[in-house]
């Protein structure tokens, strides 16, 4: 199994546009991804404007050749530099 977590910041004032895009992805990945373990979305309640994304696949290569070639996900990504601030801070975890 392959893991990463993805933390994002909103743009200021547009904290709630980018929740709404994270949940509507979020929905589609496990409607239309079937291969995919998890794919949840997370608002922190202390920051509002800081996000984060958990994600479970069967494989990385699942994930690099499945799951970032869905137009979903690369409608997603498109929007992503216009409602967040400075690098999205990626880790991949593998199972122990």
């Amino acid at each position: 199994m392959y893991t990463i977590t993805v933390k994002l910041q909103a743009v200021k004032g547009r904290e709630d546009e980018l929740g709404k895009l994270m949940r509507d992805t979020a929905q589609k990945v496990m409607e239309l991804e079937k291969e995919t373990i998890i794919y949840m979305a997370f608002r922190n309640m202390k920051n509002p404007s800081e996000f984060f994304f958990f994600e479970q696949y069967p494989s990385k290569e699942n994930w690099e050749q499945v799951h970032m070639n869905m137009p979903h996900i690369k409608e997603a990504v498109a929007k992503l530099p216009e409602l967040t601030v400075g690098e999205l801070d990626i880790t991949e975890y593998e199972d122990i």
